[in-house]
């Protein structure tokens, strides 16, 4: 089959490019003036430039070849923007596993796709939506390989050591990746929509990989005292929420996930050096009362956000799964108020919860509309293993909002503890990319 068009000009390139240039000039605006005085600074000036032009072009490739080609290239680019100093063993260490992960996952993303250009002849994003494909074992070791490599470039779990290790990272090189480039595996898996939603097995690998990602996510991100290693895992965890939705057939919701999530998390690391650590909050206490009344705004935020999308079927397909995350977010908002003690009405506190849900439920459909023509926003059948997924996300943070007023057992803390030093001990970074005493950092 003749190698189909190397670049196609869709809605969902426009969104993406959309989210690569204003998040391309905040930080190319931001790096001009953090880099004042920095012997490289024109170096690192115009890779970030490449970077970007890059990335504008991956969003518009059709090729799939030609997509594995230049996420190669920006992944390089990334890599020497984390090796910007020269002179720092550590950044070296860090820029070399990064290096190893990501040329990893493009050199898996070029295997699957031979095997299924091998298989079925598509050599293009757009034909995947077009011819039929038979279910044999090499197209599922096609989609293991692409799943593999979407794993490696969202630093999903177990794939998310290199991210961990690139704490010391210039600050807008951590914006480019986390609001950037992380991205592309969630890009990856949304342009393959349709090999998913035919197949329930692999909308399954993607749900338990998702919430064991974001699992583990939401408990590292937690215990971190560090405000930008805690942004770090917080990247984990909503890549992980992103992997969720896509396993529960709804790849535009992750498509505006990212999208909003890039916007927020670039502002998020831009404004970090501002703080060194994170501090107790003076929060008041959480009571029972306000508990339940957490809930009751996690369901009003639910039922706007399922009025606005007009939902039908809820409780009998993956639905529930948006629905849950919805949820989550108006509670925690509520209670965020409640204790607040600035506001304790109500009504004020309703009000809040509603306007959540419909304005979640309006973002979202700001990023679904332009991109109905992909079909990739398909609720699956509820199942035992959306069941148990959903579970393992919900029981855990609500026992987290409930510890502190229970009496647990001796040996129920014994539990506590343990789990607490192997989460602490699973998100150290590599001794080589740590630099333990300031006499250890070079510059020229």
């Amino acid at each position: 089959m003749m190698m189909s068009s190397l670049f196609c000009i869709s809605n969902l390139s426009k969104i993406m490019s959309a989210l690569v240039m204003v998040i391309g000039i905040i930080i190319a605006k931001f790096s001009w003036n953090y880099l004042q005085g920095d012997t490289y600074k024109a170096k690192f000036y115009s890779t970030l430039l490449l970077l970007q032009a890059l990335v504008l072009l991956l969003v518009h490739a059709d090729n799939i070849f030609l997509f594995s080609g230049l996420l190669l290239l920006s992944n390089l680019l990334l890599v020497i923007m984390l090796y910007h100093n020269t002179f720092w063993s550590a950044a070296y260490h860090s820029a070399r596993i990064a290096l190893q992960y990501l040329v990893s996952g493009c050199l898996l993303q070029v295997i699957g796709f031979i095997l299924l250009y091998i298989e079925t002849g598509i050599s293009s994003f757009s034909q995947i939506y077009t011819i039929p494909i038979s279910y044999n074992w090499i197209v599922y070791v096609a989609l293991g390989c692409i799943t593999g490599s979407a794993m490696l470039q969202s630093a999903v779990m177990p794939m998310h050591r290199w991210l961990l290790n690139s704490l010391n990272a210039p600050t807008p090189v951590s914006a480019c990746m986390h609001a950037g480039l992380i991205n592309a595996g969630v890009l990856l898996l949304v342009r393959c929509a349709p090999l998913y939603l035919n197949n329930v097995i692999m909308l399954y690998v993607l749900f338990i990989i998702g919430v064991i990602t974001a699992t583990f996510g939401v408990a590292y991100k937690l215990i971190q005292p560090n405000i930008k290693r805690m942004l770090v895992c917080s990247t984990i965890a909503q890549m992980g929420f992103v992997f969720v939705q896509c396993g529960l057939g709804f790849f535009t919701a992750a498509i505006a996930h990212v999208f909003w999530h890039g916007m927020f998390k670039a502002y998020l690391f831009l404004t970090s050096p501002m703080i060194e650590r994170q501090r107790d909050s003076n929060a008041v206490s959480l009571h029972y009362g306000s508990f339940f009344i957490g809930l009751m705004s996690g369901f009003i935020s639910a039922v706007g956000f399922s009025v606005i999308q007009g939902f039908s079927q809820v409780f009998t397909t993956t639905t529930l799964g948006l629905l849950l995350v919805v949820f989550i977010a108006g509670m925690q908002l509520a209670l965020t108020i409640l204790q607040s003690a600035v506001y304790d009405d109500l009504i004020i506190v309703f009000i809040a919860s509603l306007s959540l849900g419909i304005m979640y439920g309006l973002f979202d459909m700001m990023i679904h509309y332009p991109l109905e023509g992909l079909h990739a926003m398909q609720a699956q059948p509820l199942t035992t293993v959306h069941a148990i997924g959903f579970s393992l996300l919900f029981i855990p943070w609500i026992c987290m909002l409930l510890y502190n007023h229970i009496k647990p057992k001796p040996w129920f803390k014994k539990i506590y503890a343990y789990i607490y030093v192997y989460l602490i001990r699973h998100t150290k970074a590599d001794i080589a990319t740590t630099t333990l005493h300031r006499n250890h950092y070079r510059y020229k």
